[in-house]
């Protein structure tokens, strides 16, 4: 396992990957969408949204666990803080973040200020769903991505601790696990 400050950003700009693999996802998703609902495409777009979001989270919890997991293990002498997580989900999120000022702050031409606001809108597609809970506003774009962060958070620190979320919940429901016979 790689020690130091660029295997700290690589692993962070692994989420930033996730993201934008998520992003094309959500464009792949949002195309029909548009194409074929003239009506009430905006409520179809939140609930792809949501989806994309919950794929999104996912991925990213799952990383972030796998490196919360390996990096705890002894033979690596690596001792993490368990908040690590936080680093890696900022480093994460800056990049975003950036790409999204940068949308935001384009001035384009009067009379296009409804193109400006889609294409802001399209990249964050993913947490179209949480902006407009929000209120939908260009600077709630920008607060949005602070939400990977978050993610990135909780996964590494499951991985740390050695929380499984699924066996938690069975555990919780009191549902056996079902053995299965390996002939």
């Amino acid at each position: 396992m790689d020690k130091g400050l660029a295997a700290d950003i690589k692993r962070g700009l692994k989420i930033s990957y996730d993201y934008i693999i998520s992003f094309f996802i959500f464009l792949a998703l949002a195309t029909p969408i548009i194409s074929f609902t003239s009506e009430n495409a905006a409520n179809y777009i939140r609930i792809a949204s949501f989806v994309v979001f919950l794929l999104l989270t996912c991925i990213v919890y799952v990383d972030m666990r796998n490196y919360g997991l390996k990096e705890s293990r002894p033979q690596y002498e690596i001792n993490p803080k368990p908040y690590k997580g936080l680093l890696y989900g900022f480093i994460g999120a800056i990049p975003l973040i950036i790409v999204q000022l940068i949308i935001i702050s384009i001035k384009l031409p009067e009379g296009t200020e409804i193109l400006h606001r889609r294409f802001y809108q399209a990249f964050a597609g993913p947490f179209y769903w949480l902006v407009c809970l929000l209120g939908n506003k260009a600077g709630h774009y920008v607060i949005a991505f602070l939400s990977i962060i978050i993610i990135s958070f909780i996964g590494y620190y499951a991985g740390h601790k050695g929380i499984y979320i699924l066996e938690t919940i069975r555990i919780k429901l009191g549902i056996k696990p079902v053995k299965r016979n390996n002939n």
